[in-house]
């Protein structure tokens, strides 16, 4: 019963540690996942740059989005993860959302807005330049 008993215990052991190195890997922030490219763009209404507004690229295949943030002169670069930029490479429905003081004072039209079944469609390649200049008319 003893030599049953420590087995059990051995492999009770072997599973824990499995499980612990899988989990860190999983939350670790590695580079592994999908392949992504680089996009980087200008956000404007106008013709005026937009500060201050997030810029979500959706894959319309199920890979996860990326997001950015515009600078004061309407520029941003998206990110996969935190430590991971670009967006993953295909078709994706580009979407905005203002928040704070100046989300009203911006006014983004609806249609371009985060959770709305629009957006702007673009395609994200391997070669780029994936720059995108984005005119959020009403």
């Amino acid at each position: 019963m003893q030599k049953q008993s420590k087995r059990l215990s051995n492999w009770f052991a072997a599973g824990l540690l499995a499980g612990c190195l899988t989990m860190t890997g999983c939350f670790a922030g590695g580079t592994d996942g999908p392949e992504l490219s680089k996009v980087t763009g200008l956000v404007t209404m106008k013709g005026q740059p937009v500060p201050n507004v997030q810029v979500m690229f959706a894959p319309v295949a199920d890979e996860g989005s990326s997001r950015g943030r515009t600078k004061e002169d309407g520029t941003f670069e998206v990110y996969y993860t935190l430590e991971r930029p670009g967006a993953v490479r295909g078709e994706h429905h580009v979407q905005f959302e203002s928040r704070g003081a100046d989300a009203d004072a911006i006014g983004i039209p609806r249609k371009y807005l985060i959770g709305n079944d629009g957006g702007i469609p673009v395609n994200v390649t391997a070669e780029g330049p994936n720059e995108f200049t984005f005119e959020l008319s009403k």
